[in-house]
């Protein structure tokens, strides 16, 4: 065979697994994420969207929420949010939560948010 055709289909080989291996990961949404979140001037490290991933958080609805929040001026930590997420709490739910507590001049925690939200449920 002709030599540059035995490394074309190498590098070929290598790129086709390469992308197998990222898509699996889920590296370009956690991508497509983290610059939407910088766009909408609520910046989330790569690495922390990225080991959300691999703990099984569904890093859409945090990012979402996170930047909902910081639109409404409601200052939050992405692993508050994490926390709330792994609990079981709706983030949606906590969200509306927080931005009612604010709108009525009597601001929570995201903790005490996620506990409200759980002891409703029960």
């Amino acid at each position: 065979m002709n030599e540059y055709l035995v490394n074309f289909l190498a590098i070929l080989g290598g790129i086709t697994i390469l992308y197998i291996v990222l898509n699996t990961l889920g590296l370009p949404s956690i991508i497509s994420l983290s610059i939407t979140a910088s766009l909408s001037n609520n910046p989330i490290p790569f690495s922390q969207l990225l080991l959300m991933k691999i703990r099984k958080v569904d890093v859409r609805q945090v990012v979402s929420v996170y930047i909902a929040l910081g639109k409404a001026e409601i200052s939050v930590a992405v692993p508050d949010l994490e926390i709330a997420y792994l609990k079981g709490n709706n983030l949606t739910d906590l969200a509306k939560l927080l931005i009612a507590a604010k709108v009525a001049e009597k601001p929570i925690t995201v903790n005490e948010a996620s506990e409200i939200l759980s002891t409703s449920e029960k």
